[in-house]
């Protein structure tokens, strides 16, 4: 679908087409500020943050489970009650001055000598050409769409686990072009284009070809205290999607939200007469929610998620067949093939096609200062297995928090949740930040 592409270069030279108009407007203003430039140069900040989590969980595998057996097949026999514990510091670093930054942030998981692990999840410089437009390079996460557990809009985002959604992935190596405007009066309030050139690296990881690079493109708009934003993303290897979401304070306490998005040749990875088959769909994916926030702060999140690309029950179904099939055989390079394959293509949180998700969480209930208690349940609706968890946090002195978090997989054999390879995990975390 071509459409896609035009939609991008609509963007763009939408963008384009305000950001010379907004010269006309800043340009006075522009020189008037390089006269007090000197002096707000010396205000450029540098600023190094962090965490340290420190984790420990007891964790009841689920022994019968397919995954389970490929995942630790050839392994010694173990038991079915295990413990973890890790590591995982965070470490940020900002520099900030009137025309530019730099932002850095890294992520990196100790277990032992011989098990730890890190990652750049955001390296990435800005440069403010003017005060309207914005220039970034670099690895940056982007966070398109309003949905909370789901963004089926989100073409650029990182791969979002439902299950815990403000767990910082890694970024996107991407050049970005950002243009916004506000307005002193009418209905529209603020206008804002964003223009993504994605390169390719397929190519032994280090090169890709010119054919595969990506462009995205997002107009941002905010109407009568509505936003809304317009995307589209197009790619050879992904395929073309069009998109839009919005969000609305309807009442005081309550915002709904929405996205929707149609796709055309987006890969669909599903198990044909027990081999992998990668087939291009045509579809679309949306998603409806809500927040609600009461005068207690208590705040209740509501959303329905439909994924057009996701996975049917038979072709679910299908997939742990051709596992048990595969272990049956006995096989170690078709076993290794299976577990690849299962790595690469069906481990996402929203794997098959209709979620529901909600989240409860009220700070402080009957007077326990410092409590945060929550809970959530992501329901997978065609196969009706639930993932539900009970964090609760505690905060007594500052830059330290303490979190218990219990969280169980239910459902019947050859269900997402029921057949993961765990059934119940109860983690413990100490954060230190500064």
């Amino acid at each position: 679908m071509k459409s896609a592409r035009h939609i991008v270069s609509i963007l763009f030279l939408l963008g384009s087409f305000a950001a010379m108009a907004a010269d006309e407007v800043t340009e006075s203003s522009i020189l008037s500020d390089s006269v007090a430039a000197t002096s707000e140069d010396s205000l450029a900040k540098f600023e190094i943050s962090g965490s340290l989590d420190t984790k420990y969980s007891i964790i009841k595998s689920q022994k019968s489970s397919s995954l389970y057996r490929l995942q630790n097949f050839g392994q010694p026999a173990i038991s079915d009650e295990l413990s973890q514990f890790l590591l995982e510091p965070y470490l940020n670093g900002d520099y900030v001055t009137k025309d530019i930054s730099f932002h850095i942030k890294t992520h990196s998981t100790y277990i032992s000598e011989q098990t730890s692990t890190s990652e750049l999840i955001e390296l990435n410089g800005s440069v403010n050409a003017l005060p309207t437009l914005t220039f970034t390079v670099g690895k940056k996460a982007f966070a398109w769409g309003k949905g909370y557990a789901f963004n089926p809009v989100g073409y650029v985002n990182p791969t979002k686990d439902s299950e815990n959604p403000e767990l910082a992935q890694a970024g996107l190596t991407s050049l970005s072009v950002d243009y916004t405007k506000s307005f002193d009066s009418g209905a529209l309030s603020t206008l804002g284009v964003t223009f993504i050139l994605v390169p390719s690296n397929k190519i032994q990881n280090r090169y890709g070809e010119l054919s595969q690079t990506d462009l995205a493109g997002k107009a941002y708009f905010l109407v009568n205290d509505i936003d809304i934003d317009i995307m589209a993303y197009n790619s050879t290897t992904v395929g073309n999607h069009l998109g839009f979401d919005f969000s609305n304070n309807i009442l005081t306490n309550l915002e709904v939200h929405g996205e929707f998005s149609q796709f055309t040749n987006a890969p669909k990875a599903i198990i044909d007469q027990n081999t992998l088959s990668i087939q291009n769909k045509d579809g679309n994916s949306y998603l409806f929610g809500l927040r609600y926030l009461d005068s207690s702060d208590t705040t209740v999140i509501l959303e329905y998620y439909h994924n057009g690309n996701g996975l049917a029950s038979d072709e679910f179904k299908q997939y742990l067949q051709y596992v048990d099939a595969t272990l049956s055989s006995g096989q170690s390079a078709a076993i290794q093939t299976a577990l690849s394959t299962s790595k690469n293509y069906f481990q996402k949180s929203a794997l098959m096609r209709d979620y529901l998700y909600l989240k409860v969480s009220k700070p402080e209930p009957f007077n326990w200062v410092y409590f945060t208690p929550s809970l959530y349940v992501l329901h997978n609706l065609n196969d009706q297995s639930f993932s539900v968890g009970i964090p609760v946090s505690y905060k007594p002195f500052t830059n330290f928090e303490f979190i218990l978090w219990p969280s169980f997989l239910v459902g019947s054999a050859s269900t997402q949740f029921g057949d993961k390879i765990l059934s119940q995990r109860l983690e413990t975390w100490l954060r230190y930040s500064f």
